[in-house]
């Protein structure tokens, strides 16, 4: 939808349908997102001689999600339901070291454009990305990018102050 009429990065989509849901001016303001691993995806144990014994598993390293937001609109939670899919597009940003080669496989695919590196001294450094594939220089110390997320939603609220007309709103989500 290149005349979306909105001001955030964040793009929620119906997996089932493709339909975007509308965050319109006036619900679009204060939106904040935060990450946070799943915790299943590890667990340590100790040894009868104390060595720590590392269980990850990679079928569960996924992303739980928060997103809320604070404005004088909710974004269009009507008929939306906990385990219905969709697919969001971040406004957090997940940091991703760079592999020893010269090229990196981004953990998540990632929004258009938003792939960008800095060198030690935190200089921007110019790569060139490719889907999930981020090339560039040996000088790269981390890689940022707002993730694709398909996700389930958890629970979904929504409150409304009616003396100052201010709406808050916020979604949980978990990676499927």
């Amino acid at each position: 939808m290149a005349n979306r009429k909105w001001r955030t990065k964040l793009k929620l989509i119906l997996t089932e349908t493709g339909v975007e849901i509308p965050i319109p001016s006036g619900s679009d303001l204060g939106i904040s997102q935060s990450l946070s691993v799943l915790s299943q995806a590890g667990s340590g144990r100790r040894s009868v001689n104390g060595v720590r014994i590392s269980r990850k598993n990679t079928l569960f390293q996924k992303y739980i999600s928060n997103i809320s937001g604070n404005d004088n609109l909710p974004i269009a939670l009507a008929g939306l339901w906990p385990e219905d899919l969709v697919t969001v597009h971040s406004v957090a940003i997940l940091p991703q070291r760079p592999s020893t080669s010269t090229q990196t496989t981004l953990i998540r695919p990632p929004v258009s454009d938003s792939v960008y590196a800095v060198d030690e001294n935190g200089n921007l450094v110019t790569v060139s990305v490719s889907g999930s594939v981020v090339t560039h220089s040996s000088s790269v110390k981390t890689i940022f990018f707002r993730p694709i997320l398909n996700c389930a939603i958890v629970s979904l609220d929504t409150d409304r102050d009616d003396d100052s007309a201010n709406v808050s709103w916020s979604l949980n989500l978990e990676e499927v």
